[in-house]
């Protein structure tokens, strides 16, 4: 049976959800440089969300041994029985990508994810991966080519440095891999898309301990970009007098007048250090 999802969408009968976002990789080059960015070995448990029609899952199939390929759609979940039933080595699992736990993918291997993501549901998927990064070797992911560049962006980005730079930042080694044309899908979707690669550091910039408090620190310093940082802190760390804000932005080297965009990852956590101490 032919792996091309045109044609297997054909032979089933059955059209593209737009409500559900499904725009199918049609281009094989594309499809091939994307697993092979995964680097999977054959004792790896490979979690691909979004499987479709399946043109992923054959080429992961020859690498890996345990491929965990996760649908909602109930059609596309029958025409990926039908094409692996005998292919021992990819298990359907009938679930919405949004929801999956991957504390419940089965084995004890090594954990890759991959998939090409609907835009709606590739943030949930996204910081599911942050949540569960210890469980997680490398991920590379299809999204949209907007959300790829605030991932991947520095501070010397502007407007595309923002809460998901510095949060993944802080424990991945983020990369835009290959940029995809809209004529790569079927259909083709309205804005164009990236592949990006997640490889956890060896090292986070951020320890466990300090997570909640550096990432209450990023998000109350963007709830307003127009304002300043101490501003932004003020209003978010009412706990702390206001007239001490300043002060301990100036004791860590940081201008009050800045703004959360200016600061990086290794200054947001010097931050939130300093914040925990003075509300405690």
């Amino acid at each position: 049976m032919s792996n091309n999802p045109r044609h297997l969408l054909q032979q089933h009968g059955l059209k593209p959800k737009k409500e559900w976002g499904q725009n199918f990789l049609v281009e094989p080059n594309i499809t091939k440089r994307i697993v092979e960015l995964l680097e999977a070995q054959k004792d790896d448990r490979v979690v691909e969300f979004g499987a479709g029609t399946g043109a992923l899952t054959k080429l992961l199939s020859e690498r890996s041994d345990h491929v965990f390929a996760v649908e909602r759609d109930r059609d596309m979940i029958g025409v990926l029985e039908e094409v692996y039933a005998k292919v021992p080595s990819v298990e359907v699992i009938a679930a919405d990508a949004a929801k999956f736990d991957l504390n419940d993918v089965p084995g004890e291997g090594p954990l890759l994810v991959i998939g090409n993501l609907p835009y709606q549901i590739s943030s949930p998927i996204l910081f599911q991966i942050l949540e569960q990064r210890k469980l997680v070797k490398r991920a590379v992911l299809m999204i949209q080519k907007e959300v790829a560049d605030r991932l991947s962006a520095t501070p010397k980005d502007g407007k595309d440095y923002s809460i998901l730079s510095i949060r993944f930042g802080a424990y991945f080694d983020v990369k835009q891999a290959i940029s995809v044309s809209r004529g790569c899908f079927f259909p083709r979707p309205k804005v164009e898309s990236a592949v990006i690669t997640l490889q956890p550091l060896e090292t986070p910039r951020v320890p466990d301990e300090l997570e909640p408090w550096f990432a209450k620190a990023v998000k109350i310093a963007f709830a307003s970009r127009r304002k300043t940082l101490a501003n932004n802190l003020k209003s978010g760390f009412r706990d702390i007098p206001k007239a001490r804000i300043p002060e301990l932005l100036e004791e860590l080297g940081l201008d009050p007048k800045c703004r959360g965009e200016n600061l990086t990852i290794e200054e947001f956590a010097t931050l939130a250090k300093a914040l925990q101490k003075e509300t405690n």
